[in-house]
């Protein structure tokens, strides 16, 4: 478990700085995006997240994690990954810490009718203040599966009667909505009215609650990862065994110079599909590459299909250990782009699009599967290259980072 590869992992890791690339919304982009977020009622059932019935019912069937949840892995000793070998008895012991860990964070069914509850009352608040055309949808960690149970609630209201509001109307609605939640039984902290996006910072039977009016936009991130984590519950362990590690190495913080745990998420993701754990969807679609936006990609069922062949899945250990071999070893730092939109290695694709994300001067490139305009290695602060602190932290995850153990204060 301490081989060489592997603590050059974490000096892999550490080591990145990066470089801001956004780019300025232009007419192009600003259609783009209307036609990806203000779509038909039909048309945001498939690109959204469920909505309030339809995920309760499926939180109502679901089962918590660890019964039968996963199966049964391929022969580990037929398989060799990414040129290394996990002894059969490392592996399964790996597997039983990551398992153990799953069923203690993961969400379990009670914890996800729990948000669900709260998700109900927002809904019914929304529509009391806005109209019955309003709509509550959740986002990020706690809708896409790949969050811990006391993960933080991302809510955004949708108004489609008037979704181009500007950012006045924005901070205006939300606050009428926050005199709403304070005489309903919500602990209303802060409005924070000159961010970007304007946020509205709640807190509810201990869950804190964020959110935000007409942001449509990060639904479709959801929507993606959220397909990915049914695709292969797998999905749900590795990553949230990476961002242990990360935040255990305090290399999980955007506003510390470092990406965040979305970021790691989609590097997760991105090993999947090398290592053919999981199809990529925008693939599916075939869709030209889009200018600014690539909001299309497979439904659920449609990826289903399309991989009825898949291979014979890999264990959480074998995946685990693989993904830091991989990044370590194989994963080219100037030239590869982690694109999951893409699904492939890229070092050698002509495209425009690749080629105008990196930044020659900066390591490590992840490009947003979405908003496609986005290397999400903006976070990273130069100085960070040059710190001998970065590399003490260079060691192979613990049982004191992923189990019992892990110390709530490094979260």
């Amino acid at each position: 478990m301490r081989s060489g590869a592997v603590r050059r992992a974490g000096l892999a890791l550490l080591g990145l700085a990066l470089g801001q690339t956004f780019a300025v919304f232009g007419r192009k982009s600003r259609v783009q995006l209307k036609r990806a977020t203000h779509r038909q009622p039909e048309e945001q059932e498939e690109a959204f997240p469920p909505k309030l019935d339809a995920w309760e019912a499926e939180v109502e069937n679901d089962e918590s994690f660890g019964e039968n949840q996963l199966d049964a892995p391929e022969e580990a000793s037929t398989r060799r990954l990414s040129g290394t070998t996990l002894p059969k008895d490392e592996e399964e012991s790996l597997d039983v810490e990551l398992e153990a860990l799953a069923c203690q964070v993961l969400p379990s069914k009670e914890d996800q009718l729990r948000k669900v509850k709260i998700w109900k009352e927002l809904q019914d608040i929304s529509q009391l203040v806005l109209g019955k055309d309003a709509e509550v949808w959740p986002f990020g960690s706690s809708a896409n599966g790949c969050g811990e149970r006391d993960a933080d609630m991302d809510m955004v209201v949708s108004h489609p009667a008037r979704p181009d509001r500007n950012k006045r109307d924005k901070v205006s609605a939300l606050c009428a909505l926050g005199e709403v939640c304070d005489v309903q039984g919500f602990v209303v902290h802060e409005l924070r009215s000159s961010s970007k996006v304007p946020i509205l910072i709640l807190e509810k039977d201990g869950f804190d609650i964020d959110v935000s009016y007409n942001n449509l936009l990060p639904l479709l991130n959801t929507r993606l990862l959220r397909s990915y984590t049914l695709l292969n519950p797998r999905l749900s362990v590795v990553a949230l065994a990476v961002k242990r590690w990360a935040k255990a190495h305090h290399i999980a913080k955007s506003y510390e110079g470092f990406i965040s745990s979305y970021a790691w998420t989609l590097m997760v993701v991105y090993y999947f599909q090398i290592s053919r754990q999981l199809p990529c969807l925008h693939a599916l679609v075939g869709e030209e590459t889009p200018i600014d936006f690539a909001a299309r990609f497979a439904t659920l069922e449609e990826a289903h299909e399309a991989w009825m062949n898949s291979p014979p899945p890999w264990s959480c250990a074998q995946l685990l250990r693989g993904f830091f071999d991989f990044y370590a070893n194989e994963f080219d730092w100037k030239q590869d782009v982690v694109s999951v939109r893409l699904g492939q290695r890229n070092s050698t694709i002509r495209s425009r699009r690749l080629i105008q994300l990196k930044n020659k001067r900066m390591h490590l490139h992840i490009e947003d599967p979405i908003d496609i305009r986005r290397n999400l290695n903006f976070v990273f602060r130069m100085w960070l290259l040059a710190s001998n602190h970065m590399l003490q932290h260079s060691s192979w995850p613990s049982s004191t980072v992923f189990g019992i153990g892990f110390d709530e204060a490094d979260r």
